[in-house]
Order: structure tokens, then sequence, then C-alpha cells
């Protein structure tokens, strides 16, 4: 009789431990679904962040060279005012001096002129004293 005893324990252990494990099966089995279920979800919207964020790059790279492009527009044109405004130094000097030896000459001429003055006058005197 204990034999019987223990063959129903033993049955009744196994059907016990089969519903069991089944039962921890199938909320593993929920788990994992719900589990796999958010890590889809996670991974569908990082793809979309990484996408996001790609394009955003693209566009920041765009950007860039659009800047350096213009940057280097400007320095190109920085250049060019800097070698006009060197030119017009140069010429404003070449000038300056042109004047110098322009005024020299017209002081030179207006003694030249005045000591032709004073001699006009000179020699009118000398001819109404003369008369």
């Amino acid at each position: 009789m204990s034999m019987i005893y223990l063959g129903i324990g033993l049955v009744a252990g196994a059907a016990v431990t089969y519903y069991m494990q089944n039962k921890s099966t199938i909320a593993t089995n929920t788990n994992n679904n719900s589990e796999i279920d958010t890590l889809t979800n996670q991974n569908r919207k990082l793809k979309e962040e990484l996408s996001d964020t790609s394009n955003e790059l693209e566009k920041t790279k765009t950007d860039l060279k659009k800047l350096r492009t213009e940057r280097d527009s400007s320095e190109d044109q920085i250049d060019d005012f800097e070698l006009e405004v060197n030119k017009l130094k140069k010429t404003n000097s070449n000038l300056a001096k042109e004047i110098e030896k322009l005024k020299c000459e017209l002081n030179e001429y207006e003694m030249l002129y005045n000591a032709r003055k004073e001699e006009i006058v000179e020699l009118k005197k000398q001819l109404e004293n003369g008369k």
C-alpha cells in the first residue's frame, strides 16, 4: 500500500511539476514577448533617431561647406582690397611728391615773376625819368 501511495505521490508530484513548468514557461514566454516588443520599439525609435541625426549631420556638412566657400571668397576680397589700398597709398605718396615738386616750381616762378615785375617797374621809372 505504501507503494501505491508512493506511486500516487510520484504521479501527483510529476503532474504538479509539469503544471508549474508549463505555467512558468507561459509566463516566461509572455515576459519574453513583452521584452521583444519593448526592444523592437526601442530599436525602431533608435533607427529613426539615427536617421534624423544622419540627416542633420549631412545638412550641417552642407552648411559648413557653404560657410567655408563664403569665408574663402571673403578672404579673397580682403586680399584684393588690401592690394588696391596699397596701390592707392603708393599713388597718393607719388602724388604728394609731385605736388611738393610743383609747389617748389611754382614758388620759383612766383619769385621770377615778382623779380620781372620789379624790373618792369624800374624800367618804367627809368623811361619816365628819361623823358
